[in-house]
């Protein structure tokens, strides 16, 4: 078994110097860039011993710290700023699908309401609750439905314009 003093012992060589990793870490735009650096800085100028302390210091997980300095053992500075890669769960709606529901959208026909989206979507196999579409469709395509408003079969669209024409200013 392992000498339990070891536990939480990082084994890097971390090549920059400590003016550089500070002037970096000033330098930063983002939170996420700023705390990598400062683990690098902390564990080589010696503030902080191991990972657990620079996890306890940062407030973060212990292997959260040693995801980030086996990233930066990989693949150096680079590797530890990059961006992270898009995760979470996949859309249930295939690309195609999305798009010909682009399109659908944008015509002067429309929906008329989410149910009807959603059972367009079931016809091509896209299984989604009530809500999960009406979310797809407002917050994560940012469309709206095309729903007309009512209007009377007896109305005159001649009237209708002039009633829409501004009014002469009144000037006394």
């Amino acid at each position: 078994m392992g000498n339990p003093a070891m536990v939480g012992v990082s084994r890097i060589e971390i090549v920059e110097s400590v003016a550089t990793l500070k002037a970096l870490m000033l330098d930063q735009p983002s939170v996420e860039s700023k705390e990598r650096l400062q683990c690098l800085y902390w564990l080589k100028s010696g503030q902080a011993s191991n990972v657990s302390a620079v996890a306890t210091l940062l407030g973060r997980h212990r292997t959260t710290v040693q995801r980030w300095l086996a990233k930066y053992r990989s693949g150096g500075m680079m590797r530890l700023l990059e961006a992270p890669s898009g995760q979470g769960r996949k859309s249930q709606v295939p690309e195609a699908v999305k798009q010909a529901l682009l399109t659908q959208l944008s015509t002067e026909e429309g929906f008329s309401s989410y149910g009807e989206v959603q059972d367009w979507l079931a016809a091509r196999g896209v299984d989604l609750t009530y809500g999960g579409t009406h979310y797809y469709v407002h917050n994560y395509l940012q469309a709206s439905l095309k729903v007309s408003r009512p209007r009377s079969r007896s109305q005159n669209p001649a009237q209708v314009h002039l009633f829409k024409k501004p009014s002469e200013p009144n000037c006394d």
